[in-house]
């Protein structure tokens, strides 16, 4: 950047609005309000300070009255400068979408961008989740001639109301600034729950704060206007529906014979841990099997349970098995998959993640780990787990596993929420043996080498099921290693060089404890 001569200078602009690149490496960092005026400060000179800025080389969009983005700009310390959101590549340019609401959105957007009477100045779009709500805003948008400026509440991410509502206001100046713009709230119903009653007044004053802004359109986009907070719903000039999604097939209901003979697999294919076999089978396979007998005695099933053990005692199989036998899709949720770095970003993927189980029942969500996410020092996503748990769909069932149990927010531990916390102890000798036995059968060998991988097993205390998998694996890479097939010595090798897993106290502790 170079000083400009007073002769040579263009212009003082009354408002720059940058937009970053969706490729670009700070987007994601410029778009969180704690670090977007941070991130403009490094890019731009302090306000008044007489420099020229040459757009071409930072990678941003540029919105500024009269300019040639190419040419340099002068700011001073009157010019509002502003930085919005990047655009999805899914969104830019958005598809041509299927459906269409009535009237057309389009036409509701253009009436409102050119301020003639009556006009709808805020608009909610209701649509089932995955419906294209997004794609048919955008497109409408386009159709308008506007400008989208789509904030999603990762963007909205505050304390407390008076920092959303400066947060709010922050990317109205910067709609009115380009307009005609369009204002785009998704996914409103994780920033304007229904409990959230401070958030609903500061949606209120963001409308007021809108009514004088000209050319300027409020969308809101939500999946049911029952599940933002009703003042919120009640404040919009227009209420627009999508249709119902068309040809989605539900998965059939799945059979009783062939449930009641997958599930008589489970015990032969995974022995041991037969307390955890028994809930689940309460859980997955009363439901369909004894639905009828349920109903006529008003008997509801369990909805949630807790698995909790030692590492390596085939919790996590358990499961899979269990939604395999009763023909139940399996929605997997780790702490890998909800860790996210933005204020409210785990959130929203965690509601998100019931919201799709609830679309396509019957559905299993599987918390994985569930203590690295849901302690009770992370206030936020157990609040949130816990409110999702109250108003869990009769069609999803939620199993948990752990190895640190004590390690969970006890508010997710009481009748309701989690209605059964089971033990899954360490196999016995006789479930031990037939482990091995699983193992062996899968292996193939011959008798009497199956004979010996059965009683190693017995007669090692201590080892989980994992263990006496890893025995079995280093027996047959030593045979390979060897070029030959296994036999009773690759097996006695195998047991001796594997050790218990999981230590003796640690193991200890896991029986001692008792939920709250």
């Amino acid at each position: 950047m170079t000083q400009a001569s007073e002769s040579s200078r263009p212009a003082c602009a009354q408002s720059l609005v940058f937009r970053l690149s969706w490729k670009s490496r700070a987007a994601r960092t410029a778009s969180a309000p704690l670090l977007r005026d941070f991130f403009l400060t490094q890019q731009l000179p302090p306000p008044g300070v007489p420099y020229e800025l040459p757009f071409s080389s930072l990678g941003f969009t540029v919105f500024v009255e009269k300019c040639d983005p190419e040419d340099a700009v002068h700011t001073a310390e009157s010019t509002h400068v502003y930085l919005l959101p990047p655009v999805p590549p899914s969104l830019n340019p958005p598809p041509v979408p299927t459906i269409e609401t009535s009237p057309p959105l389009h036409a509701v957007l253009s009436r409102g961008l050119q301020m003639k009477p009556f006009a709808p100045k805020s608009i909610l779009l209701e649509g089932e989740q995955r419906s294209g709500k997004s794609t048919i805003a955008a497109h409408a948008v386009v159709r308008s001639n506007a400008t989208l400026i789509r904030l999603q509440p990762t963007h909205l991410s505050a304390s407390n109301g008076t920092a959303l509502l400066n947060t709010l206001k922050y990317y109205a100046n910067a709609a009115a600034s380009v307009a005609p713009a369009v204002l785009m709230l998704d996914d409103a119903h994780l920033t304007f729950a229904p409990f959230l009653n401070s958030y609903a007044a500061v949606f209120l004053a963001l409308r007021e704060h809108m009514r004088a802004i000209t050319s300027v359109v409020l969308l809101v986009l939500t999946t049911k206007r029952t599940n933002i907070h009703p003042t919120v719903s009640t404040s919009f000039d227009l209420v627009l529906g999508l249709p119902p999604r068309r040809n989605h097939k539900r998965r059939p209901a799945p059979n009783k014979e062939d449930v009641e003979r997958s599930w008589s697999d489970i015990r032969t294919k995974l022995p041991g841990a037969q307390e955890a076999e028994k809930y689940l089978k309460r859980l997955l396979y009363h439901p369909i099997v004894f639905e009828e007998s349920l109903i006529k005695l008003s008997v509801r099933t369990p909805r949630a349970i807790l698995l909790y053990g030692a590492p390596g005692t085939g919790k996590t199989s358990l499961i899979k098995a269990a939604a395999e036998a009763t023909h139940t899709s399996v929605l997997s949720l780790q702490a890998a998959t909800l860790a996210r770095g933005e204020v409210g970003e785990s959130e929203r993927l965690l509601r998100q993640s019931f919201e799709r189980a609830a679309a396509d029942p019957p559905a299993l969500v599987f918390l994985d780990e569930i203590d690295a996410l849901f302690a009770p020092t992370l206030r936020r996503l157990p609040a949130v787990l816990g409110e999702v748990l109250d108003t869990l769909p009769s069609g999803v069932k939620v199993v948990a596993a752990t190895n640190a149990p004590w390690m969970i927010a006890k508010s997710l531990l009481r009748p309701g929420r989690f209605d059964r916390c089971v033990l899954v102890e360490l196999p016995n000798s006789y479930e031990r043996r037939q482990i091995g036995q699983v193992f062996a059968t899968r292996m193939m060998v011959e008798e009497s080498i199956a004979a010996q991988i059965c009683l190693r097993a017995e007669s090692t205390s201590g080892v989980s099921g994992a263990d006496i998998m890893g025995a079995c694996r280093r027996a047959a890479f030593n045979a390979m290693s060897n070029d030959r097939s296994i036999s009773v010595q690759d097996i006695d090798i195998g047991f001796d060089q594997t050790k218990p897993s999981v230590h003796t106290d640690a193991a200890e502790n896991i029986a001692k404890w008792r939920p709250p």
